[in-house]
């Protein structure tokens, strides 16, 4: 014998709608239409009531809630309500005559998705329908893979911090050997700390929002950089515009993203960097124009992000110009090896920001831009 869970079975459908001839004639567009959904209907609120709280103690998915308007015992604005808190996530659609259109009106500010008006056409029932099933269904599927991704997240985060409990205990004794360059203890500490942002990163850590300025954020992550490559003051020059942009952001991990971002040009460039910061609509630096910033970067300064664009000179080749971009697009093929962890990491901590990072390479002109843009968060 097979036993059917809640999940293997198909979602239903439920019809409340005590007009016996209408109700028979939805039933059967229902059916028609909707193959893939067991169709239920009731004379009355009442009845499709009890069967909804029979759906809930079984643990079956209702997709959908159809009830005419005003029924006996009780009436379609109570069953939806009724049904809403036993699952917000189910659509509802209200049947109503032209004589209660204000009640239909008030059952949209209920939560109601939508009302038909009596008489309606076939078609109009089922496009209606098929557009709010679809919807709630690509909600239901959004939320799902949004439990997975979270799920994923902490499996990562505990592998991460297992192995860093593990690289601890026998990184200070391999440190201690007489034979180990100074050169490879800075390597061997730059992947631990690596290591240990891949695992703050998937484990959510959150040190809070603030309002802070752009360029501060961007002083700390300079003056960290300066001091961990000992360059020189002026090897990185700022470029700002009128007013100092603004953001309301996680202070750490931005920080972070910056620094990330910036090790990368320092890394793979042969010259001097210049970062450039951008604020929201032309909040611009003297002297830059539209045609200077990518499509992409104009888009976003108008919809409520700031950026800051690091421009370094490097010599890519279009093996670079692609491992890059897949960098960025989070797909890396299997056979790419990280030619450093600043980019992959700027872009980790940029994403769970809700930025982005835009590529721009001139090969005419050996220029590499990497644009990040972060929202103010302000909104």
């Amino acid at each position: 014998m097979t036993t059917h869970t809640g999940d293997s079975l198909p979602p239903i459908i439920v019809l409340a709608e005590d007009d016996d001839a209408l109700r028979g004639l939805i039933t059967g567009l229902l059916k028609s239409n909707f193959a893939d959904h067991e169709i239920l209907a009731f004379p009355d609120g009442v009845e499709a009531d009890a069967a909804l709280q029979q759906m809930q103690d079984q643990r079956r998915q209702v997709a959908m809630v159809v009830s005419d308007l005003v029924m006996p015992r009780m009436d379609g604005l109570e069953l939806f309500e009724r049904s809403a808190e036993r699952d917000p996530n189910c659509a509802r659609v209200i049947l109503t005559g032209q004589g209660a259109m204000e009640s239909a009106v008030q059952s949209l500010r209920m939560g109601v998705d939508d009302y038909l008006t009596k008489p309606f056409t076939q078609p109009e029932l089922v496009r209606t329908l098929k557009r709010h099933l679809e919807t709630r269904a690509l909600q239901r599927s959004n939320e799902r893979l949004q439990q997975e991704l979270a799920h994923t997240h902490r499996y990562v985060a505990r592998i991460t911090e297992a192995l860093l409990a593990r690289f601890d205990r026998n990184l200070e004794p391999i440190l201690e050997l007489p034979q180990v360059t100074a050169e490879q203890r800075r390597g061997a500490m730059r992947a631990r700390r690596a290591m240990d942002l891949v695992a703050r990163a998937y484990r959510g850590d959150q040190h809070g929002t603030e309002t802070v300025q752009l360029s501060t954020l961007l002083d700390s992550s300079i003056r960290s950089l300066i001091r961990d490559y000992d360059l020189d003051e002026d090897a990185i020059t700022v470029v700002a515009p009128p007013r100092d942009p603004l953001l309301r952001v996680d202070v750490a991990s931005a920080r972070l993203a910056l620094g990330q971002l910036l090790h990368n040009a320092v890394r793979s460039g042969t010259g001097r960097v210049e970062v450039t910061l951008l604020g929201e609509g032309r909040n611009w630096p003297s002297g830059i124009q539209e045609s200077d910033l990518p499509v992409a970067v104009r888009l976003q300064l108008s919809r409520g992000f700031v950026a800051v664009a690091i421009r370094n000179t490097a010599g890519l080749t279009r093996d670079d110009e692609g491992y890059i971009r897949r960098v960025l697009r989070g797909r890396a093929d299997d056979e790419d090896e990280f030619r450093g962890l600043g980019l992959p990491l700027a872009r980790l901590y940029t994403t769970l920001l809700g930025g982005r990072i835009v590529f721009q390479w001139r090969s005419t002109r050996s220029e590499v831009t990497f644009t990040m843009l972060l929202p103010t968060g302000r909104n």
